[in-house]
Order: C-alpha cells, then structure tokens, then sequence
C-alpha cells in the first residue's frame, strides 16, 4: 500500500481510533487520485470546475478553497472498504496479489461513480443541501447537474482501467469494469423503486430491502468483491469472493437502514442535510414502514391518509409524522434491522477471512470490523 496511506499492521488491530485515522488517511490519497483523474480525462474547465465545487474543494465560482475551508467531502466509506478487503485477503493469501496502483484505481473509480449517483439523486429528491452545502443542481440548474453526474459516471470507468497505470492484467481489470456496470444497473434499479415507492400504498418491508438491495447495497459490495478479487489475482481462486461480495451486501443494508433512521432524526449538523426531507417527500423509508405495521390501528390510519397525500408535507404534518412514529418507537425498531444485517455482515465476513486463528493474525479483519459497526451506527 502506498505510503500515504498508514499500514494497519502496525496498529493494534480493531482500535476505533486508528480506523477512522485509516478513514482520513484513505480520503485523502483517493481526493489526490480523483484530482488527476478529473485533470486527465474531463478536458472541459466547466465541468471540472463544477465538479471540484461538488466534492468541496471550490466555491460555486469554481476559485480553489484553501484546506482550512474545504467542505468535508464525504465518508470515502467504499474505496476504503475496497482497500481493506484487499489486503485483508492479501494477508490470508500470504502477501500475494496484484499491484498495489490497480487497488487504488478501483478504490478511485467507485467513489467517482458513487459521487455522480448523488448528483443524479440530489436533483430527483429535490434535495437542497449535501454535506452542508448548496446541492449542484440548486447552483446550477438540474439539466447541468445531468451532466456534471454523467460525468463523474464515465470518469468513474475511466480511473477503473487506471489510466495507463494498472499491471494488474486485462483479464483483471476487465472484472472489475464488468463488477462496476453491473453495480451500476442495480443502483439505477433501485433508485426507480425508491422513487416509485412515493406514490404507491401498499410497499412492504420486503419490497423496501430489495429496493435498498440495489440502491445501495450494489456497489458497496462492487467494493467489497473488488478489492478481494485484487488480492486472488488469479481469477479460477475465487472460493471467498461470494462471502466477501456477501459482507459488502449485508453492509451496505445496514448502512441505508441507518440511512433512513437519521434521515428522520439525525442532526442537519452532523448529516449535512436538511432534518425532515425525507418525511416532507413521503419516502417509504424503513422506521415509516415498520410504524405502518406496529402502529396503533388509528395511528395507523392517520400515517396513511399523511403518505396518500399528493403534494410534500407541510412542517406541522411532519410532526404529526414524527409523533406517530415516536410513539410506536419506529426508530429502535428500524435500528435492529440495522444491527441484524451487521450481524450477517460479520458472520460473511469471517467467512472469507478464514479459520479464527487466521483472523486473529489479520490486523486488517480486525479494521473491517470495526468499520462494520461505525457505519451502521454512525450519527453523520
């Protein structure tokens, strides 16, 4: 791995400390790498411009921020999970692998394509703010925003080959485009369902998870696979890549379900988006679901007559919503949902990793752990 980024065998294996150091560390090489992608492959200044004002490098004006005022980019959470899975199997494969660059590229490449899914998002949802800041599409009209996602989409594909860079072989790099298109339809999948869930009565808790199956779980477990096919090299070895592919799954169910959970209650300071959106919109989100089954019948009757509505809730309805789903602890009850696919998560992942003793040797299944359990009950 690349000195820029610290080596977890040093540390003392599942320190939550050191794991969000990695996180930090790891954001601030995979920036570096989408820095010259966007210099390398995205030859109009307006388009670059707009997206270095996306990520929070740059004001709407496009002038350089200096790094005291750059806007927090984001969690890096998937190509850090990349990172790790491929040296997790590293370590169980006893150092073998392909290059450390082609790790890198395809850590850059998923944070690319999960960056224009959130443009393209931001203008479906009409949300206003991301990460504390003014949605692209607010600043610059939604059909610019169309492009400026399209954008990010394509240059994903483009670092995934790493530009020239890679040695990973064709055979190799050739998966990882095939597992990212794929990741790719699955979130397009999912989002036409999240978006047709707003309008239709009967959704159900199943519905919901295959929604969030593609939505957000595709690409989390592109990451999660990926990273680990990166440390087999030879692809006829690929005995735990379905549990690694698993882990990153179940992960990622987790991490929308804690989604939907601060959606509703998070902190606009730690989320960076505005409280409440997703109940002014009606999102079949999961603690609204579950309230539908375990409410009260005439609480239930009124959340319904609320979400049969055709228009964006007003801010006293919203606390109507609230109330209904406080008083039949919507939210405890979406947050073991979280937990039960974190549990599955960890048992996926001890799967791939191998024997008990061989974990306890990997200081990097250790790290994954604990990212297990900060993604699914993070507060931002």
């Amino acid at each position: 791995m690349p000195s820029a980024l610290p080596a977890l065998a040093d540390q003392v294996a599942g320190c939550p400390t050191y794991v969000q150091d990695y996180l930090a560390a790891c954001a601030t090489r995979i920036d570096a790498e989408i820095a010259q992608v966007l210099e390398a492959e995205v030859k109009d200044p307006w388009l670059r411009g707009a997206i270095t004002y996306h990520f929070g490098w740059a004001g709407a004006d496009f002038v350089p921020l200096p790094a005291a005022q750059r806007a927090a980019g984001g969690k890096r959470l998937r190509p850090a999970l990349a990172l790790l899975c491929y040296e997790c199997a590293r370590v169980n494969r006893g150092g073998a692998g392909a290059e450390d660059e082609i790790a890198i590229a395809f850590a850059t490449a998923l944070e690319l394509v999960h960056n224009y899914s959130l443009i393209h998002d931001d203008i479906q949802d009409r949300d206003l703010l991301r990460r504390g800041r003014p949605t692209v599409w607010s600043v610059y009209g939604q059909a610019q925003a169309i492009n400026v996602g399209n954008c990010l989409h394509a240059a994903g594909f483009a670092a995934c080959r790493g530009r020239g860079r890679a040695t990973g072989g064709n055979v190799l790099v050739g998966e990882l485009i095939a597992s990212l298109a794929t990741a790719s339809l699955e979130m397009t999948w999912g989002q036409r369902r999240d978006l047709m869930f707003e309008t239709l009565d009967d959704v159900t808790v199943d519905m919901y998870l295959q929604m969030i199956a593609g939505k957000t779980a595709a690409l989390i477990a592109c990451a999660t696979y990926g990273g680990a096919l990166l440390a087999y090299a030879d692809p006829s070895a690929h005995q735990p890549l379905p549990a690694y592919a698993e882990f990153g799954c179940q992960l990622g169910m987790g991490f929308q379900i804690r989604d939907d959970i601060l959606g509703i209650w998070g902190k606009e300071t730690q989320t960076g988006k505005a409280r409440g959106g997703d109940i002014r919109r009606r999102k079949k989100s999961l603690p609204v679901l579950l309230a539908l089954q375990e409410a009260s019948p005439g609480a239930r009757a009124r959340l319904r007559a609320l979400y049969a509505m055709t228009t964006d809730l007003t801010s006293d309805q919203e606390r109507k919503v609230r109330s209904i789903l406080d008083e039949c602890g919507a939210q405890a009850l979406a947050q073991r949902h979280a937990d039960l696919h974190s549990r599955r998560a960890l048992s996926a992942l001890a799967r791939a990793a191998g024997r008990p003793e061989a974990r306890r040797e990997n200081p990097f299944f250790g790290a994954l752990e604990q990212l297990t359990g900060l993604a699914t009950t993070r507060t931002g």
